[in-house]
């Protein structure tokens, strides 16, 4: 019987024969659950609680199998640990360095720390310290704790970085007090998630911002104007003969027929020279957030297959990965640069005014008999 914990920060799962009462780590109530329903991390979590009990390593390491098979970065992380530490299984480090390598792909600080310690220690792989740091800055940037002590770690000791420290030749009690200083640091701030559109055009040497503009500064509010002093003679009210509407609507099918050669042209010569769209796909779930993304990526390039028959493309920088660290809205950024040709717009513009101005003409031809007609009767 599956059981877990009602809060969603808890993230605590058990099985057993009854459903305890109260969560062990927060006392909050415990309900059952169905095994069909459980998610990628649901199962890493269950697959903790397994390793914490003695004699249950087999089954522990196949509730992470069902993680990892789920996509769940989480799960992916802890199956490379047993495989690192043999736990339920024959050690394996080689595969253990495999595994993490794919749950950094989905987005796993843990696993981003745990593949610094091989490249740190030469667990399954040849000992590459400066790539162990590189490893550790990535999840330290992040906002991970661990990656931030054993970063400080590689500093102090001079794995991989000279020693920054002995560097500054302070006294013995002042290099500790600073010590003491950096371990206490408070972990940064999450990042708040960047939404980002532009949109820019480009001409030659021009080059004209669409999206975003600048903001207009505050018009100063004008003086009420003086009033004009009534006229003494006479103002003759002319007539405001009403234009004829029926005659302009009769005309929008023949415009529309003058702009679609001159359009042709100008999508024809319109070129996506640069697009950029980066991405970080957050979801509750690490499962739904790998498929969010993939779902994401076909949809992209199917818009993007489409958009190549009426502009051209010619670089397109796209980034789409799922978001695993605990955020709930997504980051993205869109940046377009179209360029065109200035004499093939100058001769689509050229051509659609030659082709409405014949059109005003004929249809002023058109107008005149009738008002002969009208003045003759």
């Amino acid at each position: 019987m599956i059981y877990h914990c009602v809060k969603d920060d808890c993230r605590f799962w058990g099985e057993g024969d009854a459903v305890p009462q109260r969560c062990p780590q927060c006392g909050a109530p415990l309900v059952q659950a169905k095994e069909d329903e459980l998610t990628g991390d649901a199962w890493s979590a269950l697959g903790v609680f397994w390793v914490e009990q003695d004699g249950h390593e087999a089954r522990a390491l196949e509730c992470f199998r069902k993680s990892a098979q789920m996509g769940s970065g989480w799960g992916t992380c802890n199956l490379g640990l047993c495989m690192e530490q043999g736990i339920g299984v024959k050690a394996d480090p080689r595969q253990a360095v495999w595994l993490y390598q794919q749950a950094v792909e989905m987005g796993s600080l843990s696993a981003l720390c745990n593949l610094g310690v091989c490249y740190e220690d030469g667990i399954g792989t040849a000992p590459d310290p400066k790539r162990a740091v590189e490893h550790y800055r990535r999840a330290a940037d992040y906002g991970s704790a661990r990656a931030q002590r054993l970063l400080s770690h590689c500093y102090e000791q001079g794995i991989g970085v000279e020693r920054d420290l002995e560097q500054l030749g302070l006294a013995p009690e002042d290099e500790q007090q600073l010590r003491r200083l950096i371990q206490g640091l408070p972990d940064p701030p999450p990042q708040q998630p960047q939404k980002e559109l532009r949109l820019t055009l480009h001409c030659l040497f021009l080059r004209l911002t669409l999206y975003p503009q600048k903001p207009k500064p505050p018009k100063e509010p004008k003086q009420p104007a003086r009033k004009k002093k009534p006229q003494r003679e006479k103002q003759v009210e002319e007539k405001k003969e009403k234009p004829d509407t029926s005659a302009i609507l009769r005309m929008i099918p023949e415009i529309i027929n003058c702009a679609k050669k001159p359009l042709e042209m100008a999508l024809g010569d319109l070129c996506l020279h640069h697009l950029q769209l980066y991405a970080a796909v957050a979801r509750p779930d690490s499962a739904q957030a790998a498929l969010d993304t993939q779902k994401l990526v076909s949809a992209v390039y199917t818009a993007l297959a489409a958009a190549q028959n009426w502009i051209r493309v010619r670089h397109a920088d796209i980034r789409l990965r799922p978001d695993f660290s605990g955020s709930e809205e997504s980051s993205w950024a869109v940046r377009l640069r179209l360029s065109f040709h200035p004499i093939v717009m100058l001769a689509a513009a050229l051509r659609f005014a030659f082709c409405l101005l014949r059109l005003l003409l004929a249809q002023k031809k058109k107008e005149q008999p009738e008002e002969q007609k009208k003045q003759t009767a």
